[in-house]
């Protein structure tokens, strides 16, 4: 039956080499010709000669000019018989600018090695939904073939029971982003608390004191290490971090307004705004300019992540750039030692480095009364 989760070209690479385990094509011999294969198979010439070629590169089968497509001998071995080279990659918003370098990473690092990739976008309309999502992207991971997966958690600390199963099933798991506390897994990530601090401590140098920062309702290792990184800085220059400091920042026109509202009319108004990701960022500083406020004269914004969209506002958005297309590669090349075998040592946690960008959005211009 075909995997509907899997693209087709995929799918029927699983099935010729299931057929050719089974003895049903003979080592050495040739495959039937294309347009019989692909009558055979219920799939188009076009998507046959995808699988071919697929397979032509892990070294099922080899290509002769003439002839057609000759089974390896070792395709057929035992040894050989690990099915489709492929893993899995978990995480929701695929398409967002913060997300793609982390697809281009992973990319670089398995297709090199001769993977394909399964992409499982957790994308929902709603929290229950999305949890749900990736609760099922987790389960159908057992029985799919699949080598390993490399996971952005959404939800990390509801899915422990799932992720059990599929690493008891010989699936190999890397996390990325967001740690999973309670579960033996590698991690690649960054150092989200203090890469908060050194953006807020820069917000206090440029003359800053009545500083919030608008977060996130979500149940991540990240919101909560950026709001400690927060409170560190605050703490440190003797600023007391309390919970009127700390805004849930939601998307909703009208919530939206009432925030602006409260950010702008308040007797302790905030002069600078720490944001828990740039997306954030952007849509507080574009509500605030609506209402009329300057950016950074009235109000100065840090956010975090160097999102594309940083550039496209005005001002440039000041930010915390995570080397995202690294992360990315990195976790491939995890998962690549735990499928090969050349680490089998507990869960590894591996921190890369941050940069602070201070563009317009967060330095006083010159002449402006503090």
């Amino acid at each position: 039956m075909p995997d509907s989760r899997l693209p087709l070209y995929m799918d029927i690479a699983r099935r010729l080499i299931a057929d050719i385990e089974a003895g049903a094509y003979a080592c050495s011999e040739y495959l039937p010709a294309e347009r019989d294969l692909a009558e055979q198979l219920g799939v188009s010439r076009a998507t046959l000669r995808s699988t071919l070629k697929r397979l032509e590169t892990q070294g099922v089968l080899h290509a002769e000019h003439g002839r057609g497509h000759r089974i390896l001998p070792r395709s057929c071995a035992a040894a050989q018989g690990d099915g489709l080279r492929a893993v899995a990659l978990i995480m929701p918003f695929q398409h967002a600018s913060t997300m793609q370098p982390i697809v281009r990473g992973c990319g670089a690092a398995l297709n090199a090695a001769g993977y394909d990739i399964v992409q499982y976008d957790t994308t929902a309309d709603t929290a229950s939904a999305m949890r749900m999502r990736e609760r099922t992207c987790l389960e159908g991971l057992s029985g799919k073939g699949l080598h390993g997966a490399i996971w952005w958690p959404s939800f990390p600390d509801q899915c422990h029971d799932v992720v059990r199963q599929a690493m008891a099933s010989g699936v190999e798991l890397v996390t990325i982003d967001r740690r999973v506390d309670g579960v033996d897994l590698d991690f690649v990530g960054v150092d989200n608390r203090a890469a908060a601090r050194a953006a807020v401590e820069h917000l206090i140098t440029e003359g800053h004191t009545q500083i919030m920062h608008i977060t996130q309702a979500t149940p991540a290792s990240t919101v909560a290490d950026r709001r400690a990184g927060f409170e560190d800085a605050m703490a440190a220059h003797g600023i007391e971090p309390d919970e009127g400091r700390v805004l849930v920042w939601r998307s909703a026109p009208a919530e939206r307004a009432r925030t602006a509202h409260r950010l702008l009319a308040s007797p302790t108004r905030p002069t600078a705004l720490f944001c828990i990701n740039d997306y954030v960022a952007v849509d507080v500083l574009l509500v605030l300019q609506d209402f009329g406020a300057r950016v950074p004269d009235d109000i100065a914004i840090v956010g975090f992540d160097n999102a594309r969209e940083c550039m496209l506002v005005r001002p440039t958005l000041s930010t915390v750039a995570q080397p995202l297309a690294a992360i990315g590669e990195t976790a491939g090349r995890m998962l690549l030692e735990r499928i090969d075998r050349t680490c089998d040592t507990p869960g590894r946690r591996l921190i890369m480095p941050t940069e602070l960008i201070v563009r317009e959005s967060s330095v006083r211009r010159s002449g402006l009364d503090p």
